[in-house]
């Protein structure tokens, strides 16, 4: 669907049925991902956050470099399927509130 930066966000309508969205990051090697069925006239929103693989993968990139960390994702690859990031739900009722405060 295109790029994100911290703060910004990307939306898409959508039929119903089965998706998947995607999250590719560098240097990290595993995308992470999420898997959803959609049902008709709904509103989905996700926020992304950085996981546990994550900030050990980015710890060991402070602590050795580009290489440590990309020795980090090549043997967190190779022991999970899962990716750095995961995709958590935000509730639309909340959001709407928070709007409405604005």
């Amino acid at each position: 669907m295109g790029s994100i930066k911290t703060g910004t966000f990307i939306h898409r309508d959508a039929p119903a049925g089965h998706h998947q969205l995607v999250l590719l990051t560098d240097p990290f090697p595993r995308a992470s991902h999420l898997e959803f069925d959609a049902a008709p006239g709904r509103t989905y929103v996700y926020r992304i956050e950085m996981n546990d693989l994550g900030q050990r993968m980015r710890a060991m990139g402070a602590a050795a470099g580009l290489a440590g960390a990309l020795v980090a994702g090549a043997v967190s690859a190779a022991t999970s399927d899962c990716g750095s990031y995961d995709f958590v739900p935000v509730d639309v009722a909340a959001l709407a509130e928070i709007k409405a405060l604005e």
